[in-house]
């Protein structure tokens, strides 16, 4: 008989067979290291994108999710559950949930959604298995980095704003971050890294 296997547990043991996400990076002159660990999470994010044929913007990111085995919840804030703007369930690995406050406005439970799934696909749990972003704002920096450099990739991927940013219609950022429904101030530091 097959033993069932999650997508994103599957995602999470191959992140984990490339050994990059180590201690080494915590060390405090393990500047290569952190840029090594953010450069994988790009590139894991790219290569997911890949994998389902995702050509051009906006990222569905329920499509997304749903392919990994994630269920994306919307929650009020007075729920049990749900003490946060953002919790990930991971309780039982073959329903992984992941919330969102209600009140958030769409393209901002977007970026919280994909940063979770990057935590999700890079870190380590705490026993309790349900992570909250205060858990994360206490653990190290690091991971943060690497959770939004996973997020933005996934919303923004760079190749895609690079073609996208070439096409007349899109000639600024207010324009592409609704083509990539996304903030435009996401969109932003995004086009960042083309200035040079």
């Amino acid at each position: 008989m097959a033993i069932y296997i999650p997508r994103w547990v599957a995602v999470r043991q191959y992140v984990d067979s490339l050994n990059i996400f180590t201690d080494d990076r915590f060390r405090q002159d393990a500047v290569s290291a952190r840029a090594s660990a953010r450069g994988a999470a790009t590139a894991l994010a790219t290569r997911l994108l890949v994998k389902l044929g995702v050509q051009k913007p906006p990222v569905n990111i329920i499509h997304f999710a749903t392919h990994f085995g994630i269920t994306l919840m919307v929650g009020a804030k007075d729920e049990p559950q749900f003490n946060y703007d953002i919790a990930l369930d991971v309780r039982d690995p073959a329903t992984v949930r992941l919330w969102v406050h209600d009140k958030m406005h769409f393209q901002e439970q977007r970026s919280f959604y994909a940063h979770a799934m990057g935590h999700l696909f890079l870190h380590p749990f705490p026993d309790s298995k349900v992570l909250t972003c205060s858990w994360y704002e206490n653990t190290e920096d690091i991971f943060e980095h690497e959770a939004t450099a996973f997020a933005r990739e996934l919303l923004m991927p760079i190749w895609m704003v690079e073609r996208e940013r070439k096409d007349p219609f899109y000639f600024n950022e207010f324009q592409l971050a609704k083509q990539f429904d996304v903030h435009s101030s996401d969109m932003h530091r995004r086009l960042e890294l083309f200035k040079n």
